[in-house]
């Protein structure tokens, strides 16, 4: 612009002045020659007042921001300085948040909501169950296979916490603390938990055999998916009460891993926040084979829609159903219940404090 702004002036600006004063030779050569040499000199001094104005306009530039720093540093000097917001919720104010949460739900989802919801709840966890299996398939070193796995199943998890579907486990956390803030009755929290367990289970079994019937998998595949569905029927070998015994204290260990996973994203205000807590604590429970009734809905429905597997009426005896037990257990009594203790019942759910 200030290019542009120089043209008409300078070319208003008489020869003299610009240091241009042609001879009588120069007048004798003729017009066009004179004309020319002028045009040739006044674009020397355009550029000479551009390069001039561009020193000015800089120095302007210096001193505004001299001025606005030192205004800065006088208003830091004053006390003025702005602090950033806090990027997660304290320990103390998530059993409050979650048992808000599960208020919300209980009151404002119908029965219908509910089990849609849980639905998608079990097809995001089925989901994330078919991307550990593919991430993991073709690893010899156990502990790189079962990192990816982690790493593939934490998706459908946190698919479930952006989507706020309805996932059983993530329900022993919030049911709970609603339960113990005094937001909600029982009866129609045991409503909701039952909604969730249900949902879950027949948005598993939709999801697997859509999968099993659309797409076709390697070999690998196939072997880590069988192998996945032998451990977690392990426990059928041990048989009688010591096996159930096993297998709720493993999904009370797995629901509470997965209770800290989501009270590490109710804590969490960003979604980078929320997902890294949820990464790192799906990922610790897959590593170490603990049982957990809706992910294992999900492998089961994969392994059963493609022929293989125990079939439905074993994997609920001797996985799901005691494992859903303990991960009933572990979400109240790992969790929920000792955070309320410490925290909850200072700090009321809708108290504002």
């Amino acid at each position: 612009m200030i290019f542009l702004a120089t043209l008409p002036v300078l070319d208003g600006i008489p020869s003299e002045q610009l240091g241009d004063d042609p001879s009588a030779d120069e007048q004798e050569a003729g017009a066009g020659e004179y004309h020319f040499d002028r045009h040739c000199h006044s674009v020397s001094v355009i550029r000479k007042s551009v390069g001039f104005l561009s020193i000015i306009d800089g120095q302007v530039s210096v001193v505004r921001y001299l001025a606005s720093y030192h205004g800065s540093m006088s208003d830091h000097d004053q006390g003025a300085s702005v602090t950033p917001p806090p990027q997660h919720i304290p320990a103390d104010r998530v059993m409050a948040e979650l048992a808000e949460f599960g208020r919300n739900r209980i009151d404002g989802l119908s029965t219908v909501k509910i089990l849609i919801l849980g639905i998608m709840g079990g097809a995001f966890i089925t989901a994330g169950a078919l991307f550990s299996v593919i991430l993991a398939s073709g690893f010899e070193s156990y502990g790189a296979r079962v990192l990816v796995e982690g790493l593939g199943f934490s998706t459908g998890f946190f698919f479930v916490v952006l989507a706020e579907a309805v996932l059983f486990t993530e329900a022993n956390v919030a049911m709970p603390a609603a339960l113990f803030h005094g937001v909600s009755p029982a009866g129609r929290v045991f409503r909701f938990w039952g909604l969730a367990l249900a949902g879950n289970l027949i948005g598993a079994i939709i999801t697997g055999w859509t999968i099993q019937f659309a797409q076709l998998y390697s070999s690998d595949f196939d072997v880590l998916l069988a192998e996945i569905v032998a451990f977690k029927m392990s426990y059928r070998e041990i048989g009688g009460v010591e096996g159930w015994v096993r297998l709720i204290i493993s999904g009370m260990l797995a629901n509470w891993l997965v209770g800290m996973a989501a009270f590490f994203a109710t804590m969490g205000r960003t979604i980078i926040g929320k997902y890294i807590p949820v990464l790192l604590a799906v990922s610790l429970f897959v590593a170490a084979g603990f049982q957990h009734s809706p992910a294992n809905m999900g492998y089961f429905s994969l392994s059963i829609a493609s022929g293989g597997g125990p079939g439905w009426g074993q994997a609920l005896v001797w996985n799901l159903i005691p494992a859903g037990i303990g991960n009933v257990l572990g979400g109240t009594l790992l969790v929920a219940l000792p955070f309320w203790f410490i925290y909850g019942r200072n700090n009321e759910a809708g108290d504002g404090s």
